[in-house]
């Protein structure tokens, strides 16, 4: 028996508290560009991959939280999986980072950060989100490590 999964068609985003909605590539682009390239800080960007819009009301099966401060040149995205067999993940940086590195928002209504060993430099941060958006799958672009909000 073949098992078909359906093909997810809309990537729900909630930057800066609003929802954002992109169902073509031109759309993606535009946000991923948005988000990773525009100059302006985000903190704690929840990214969504679904067969309809995600909003507060959703019970999404992945999510993608990214920061990114393009000014600084890094970012730190964190995966969670809440399927049963899930789990949370933050990004692995593969050299550790300069001594004094910015700390990095994860959530900016609690004020909890990404630990440095979680930064990244922001090409690599848009390559995980443009992976992300593909399959709302972790991203194998990346090494990671357990989920630590400091």
């Amino acid at each position: 028996m073949t098992t078909h999964h359906a093909v997810a068609t809309v990537v729900s985003a909630l930057l800066d508290n609003r929802w954002h909605y992109a169902r073509t590539p031109h759309q993606v682009d535009a946000l991923v560009d948005d988000l990773v390239r525009e100059g302006l800080p985000h903190r704690g960007a929840q990214l969504y991959l679904a067969e309809q819009p995600v909003d507060r009301h959703s019970d999404p099966s992945t999510r993608l939280v990214v920061s990114v401060d393009p000014t600084l040149g890094v970012g730190a995205v964190s995966f969670h999986d809440y399927r049963s067999d899930g789990g949370a993940w933050d990004s692995l940086a593969a050299t550790p980072p300069e001594p004094g590195a910015p700390p990095l928002v994860y959530d900016p209504h609690g004020g909890a950060g990404y630990r440095p060993s979680s930064l990244l430099p922001v090409e690599q941060v848009e390559r995980a989100v443009r992976e992300f958006l593909t399959d709302g799958e972790r991203p194998s672009c990346l090494g990671w490590q357990q989920a630590e909000v400091v």
